[in-house]
């Protein structure tokens, strides 16, 4: 119906062959055409002619690595979700520091679909760190959205024992025991 009414003319094979034409298939529907989805999942907005959205959707804004060891690189990840009906197109990802780095620099994500994006520090000094991954997409109204990073560079732990040697000189079949502090 709401084909028809947009074009009046259209008969029913034009009708049927729009519907056709423009469902869409995902990972449930698998290959189509089959014989549970049929040509896949109706998608009357498309057959009208109208694109389809892009939106972007971050599982959080704010990514805290806590305590992270000074020259140890430190992974965390983020989800971004597109729960819009087309294709979302992440043209860049840049960060504001030389201490984090992204696996990814651009990605796809499906319509309603999701990714994960990888995010590492490598703090240079000790104390607080912050900074930003910043994502541009071709989410219209929302094209670039920035995720805040933050957390502490920490020095390694050091080993010490005490007493630093032992000497023992034994005969054989003689044992030793000393105690150590760690």
């Amino acid at each position: 119906a709401l084909l028809l009414q947009q074009d009046s003319s259209l008969n029913n094979y034009q009708v049927k062959n729009k519907l056709f034409t423009s469902a869409t298939a995902d990972q449930f529907t698998g290959p189509v055409p089959n014989p549970t989805w049929g040509y896949g999942k109706l998608n009357v907005l498309k057959a009208a002619g109208y694109r389809g959205i892009a939106l972007i959707e971050l599982g959080r804004d704010t990514l805290d690595f806590g305590s992270a060891l000074k020259l140890v690189a430190k992974e965390d990840s983020v989800d971004i979700r597109n729960p819009g009906s087309e294709a979302l197109t992440i043209n860049s990802i840049t960060t504001s520091s030389g201490i984090f780095s992204v696996r990814n620099t651009s990605m796809v994500v499906p319509p309603r679909g999701r990714a994960y994006l990888t995010i590492s520090v490598t703090p240079t000094d000790t104390g607080a760190f912050s900074g930003y991954v910043e994502i541009a997409s071709d989410d219209t109204s929302n094209p670039l959205v920035r995720i805040t990073l933050i957390g502490r560079g920490d020095f390694a732990p050091v080993a010490g024992i005490t007493p630093d040697s032992i000497v023992a000189i034994l005969n054989e079949g003689e044992k030793a025991a000393y105690a150590l502090t760690l």
